[in-house]
């Protein structure tokens, strides 16, 4: 589905369903959608479920607004994030239940290694050649945003992590701050515990305007939060 707004604050209208899973070859359900524009095209990353397995595919759209599936199989494993660097496609994705595997989407999803070995969903921004991924850890209590600050190089095998540091606790009441805390497992937290828990994941990081936003999922699956990220760069 699609949302619009002329501010990030809201207010948003629903403009319907740009891409309906009986339009794709996915069994029960797609979702996790990030969509690039690309020359003259917009392309859509998507995540779905086919032959009991979870995987990523893609769909592409000249307007935007309706898209057509152009992969019948997965091109790689599920919950795929993009970002690119000097004119490299990479794309990071949740290999199971064990971590993160990362992906050169270029060279025709090429398995680069794996990383973040406890991640489940994260989000990259690359600026001045280092990458800043955006993840949060199962396991952790409470689950919360972290911060993992890489510099980047033409050849993978030489990234080198500067920093990996906590970034976004659930603090305030429309985080969760003033709910249980529980140790997060894979699935649904609030599907496990039946109700909200102090709990953040799902980050999304973009720059608009030379500031940094990011969104995040709060309560355990519960809401959506936005904020805007300060001196985002000075403190890698």
């Amino acid at each position: 589905k699609l949302a619009t707004s002329k501010s990030l604050e809201g207010p948003w209208q629903h403009k319907g369903a740009i891409l309906s899973l009986k339009d794709t070859t996915c069994d029960t359900h797609i979702a996790s959608p990030e969509v690039i524009f690309e020359h003259v095209k917009y392309i859509m990353y998507y995540h779905g479920d086919k032959d009991d397995d979870q995987g990523t595919f893609i769909a592409e759209s000249i307007d935007g607004v309706k898209f057509k599936n152009i992969t019948t199989e997965p091109v790689c494993k599920f919950y795929l994030r993009v970002f690119d660097y000097n004119n490299v496609r990479y794309g990071i994705a949740k290999d199971g239940n064990d971590g993160a595997i990362l992906y050169n989407v270029s060279d025709n999803f090429t398995p680069l290694a794996k990383i973040l070995p406890n991640s489940r969903h994260c989000h990259g921004l690359v600026k001045d050649s280092k990458l800043y991924l955006a993840y949060s850890n199962i396991g952790d209590e409470p689950e919360h945003i972290r911060l993992c600050v890489l510099k980047l190089d033409n050849d993978f095998n030489n990234w080198e992590v500067i920093s990996d540091r906590s970034l976004i606790h659930p603090t305030f009441k429309f985080e969760g701050g003033n709910l249980p805390v529980v140790k997060t497992k894979p699935g649904s937290s609030t599907r496990r515990y039946g109700q909200p828990v102090a709990e953040l994941r799902d980050p999304f990081l973009f720059e608009l305007n030379e500031k940094v936003h990011i969104l995040y999922v709060t309560k355990g699956e519960s809401g959506i939060g936005y904020a805007r990220c300060i001196n985002f760069y000075d403190e890698d």
